[in-house]
């Protein structure tokens, strides 16, 4: 579930890779992009709190449920 959102939100090119992961396009990789939604989430709740990290994951997640 993670790694499809992140793909609707095309998070992959942002994810910063060294060079060997880079040419593997380890940023197209459900992990890492599962990884790097579940870090982007952890840092919204530490930086805003329990209101803006359950506003930003319901606005991500929302069509997922529908």
């Amino acid at each position: 579930m993670l790694a499809k959102v992140s793909q609707a939100l095309v998070i992959g090119p942002f994810i910063k890779l060294g060079a060997g992961e880079d040419k593997q396009k380890a940023n197209e990789e459900p992990k890492v992009l599962a990884e790097t939604l579940e870090a982007l989430i952890g840092a919204i709740y530490l930086d805003g709190g329990y209101s803006a990290s359950k506003e930003v994951i319901t606005k991500w997640f929302k069509s997922f449920f529908a």
